[in-house]
């Protein structure tokens, strides 16, 4: 839509200021959380050195846990929705803009406002 008035480069341009404005958005309205680790392992076993962790470690908050003896199944059902929802819109909105530009000769103008009302 935004082609249609401003040409090639205004989807750009408001992208661009989206980001500059949430950017700014953020500094204002987060707190700040200060980024020094904080130690909960006093023993002397550990060594001196950090603790070498994978790049995936950060997923272990989605394992299913129990608490109060029942299993807590909800981050793993929250995550797994959104993962899903977002593979699945992302598909679909991608076959059609394809089907459509191949098919009906649909040009970037055209197809946005098709995927805009997905």
């Amino acid at each position: 839509m935004a082609f249609d008035y401003g040409g090639m480069l205004l989807p750009f341009q408001i992208a661009f200021l989206l980001l500059v404005f949430t950017t700014i958005f953020a500094a204002l309205f987060l707190p700040y959380i200060d980024p020094t680790p904080v130690s909960t392992s006093t023993t002397q076993n550990e060594p001196q050195g950090k603790k070498k962790q994978s790049f995936l470690t950060p997923l272990k908050i989605f394992i299913p846990k129990r608490k109060m003896g029942k299993w807590d199944f909800n981050l793993f059902f929250l995550a797994s929705g959104a993962f899903f929802s977002v593979l699945a819109t992302g598909y679909v909105g991608m076959g059609l803009q394809l089907v459509a530009t191949n098919v009906f000769g649909f040009k970037p103008g055209d197809s946005g406002l098709m995927l805009v009302s997905l």
